[in-house]
């Protein structure tokens, strides 16, 4: 058991496989992996709603900065964008997506968006 790395109780597991004919057990690491698999679709219209939102520049800012920092309105947060995108997609009988994705899209491709 310690040179395979395998518990007491996952003996009677992989004996119970063998007797209905398993050739290998498999042992179900990353078998939800497949699940976060989201199409393209959704993920541009998350995109076409982020950009419906009027962006800013700080009269702060460089102009000659290499990277400019946007902003959005005030009061404005990525939960109340999502809830938006949620209404809209709704409304109008599209897929949905989940919080995570959203998240993810946003800090990922806006990052110098505030």
């Amino acid at each position: 058991m310690n040179v395979y790395g395998i518990t007491k109780g996952r003996i009677p597991t992989i004996k119970r496989a063998l007797e209905t004919g398993q050739i290998s057990p498999t042992n179900g690491n990353g078998k939800y992996h497949n699940n976060k698999r989201v199409p393209e679709a959704v993920r541009d219209q998350i995109l076409q709603h982020i950009e419906r939102f009027p962006h800013y520049e700080s009269h702060y800012c460089r102009r000659d900065a290499a990277i400019t920092r946007r902003y959005l309105e005030p009061g404005l947060t990525i939960s109340k964008m999502y809830a938006m995108f949620i209404e809209y997609q709704r409304e109008n009988g599209l897929p949905e997506a989940e919080k995570w994705l959203f998240d993810d899209i946003f800090n990922g491709k806006y990052r110098n968006l505030s």
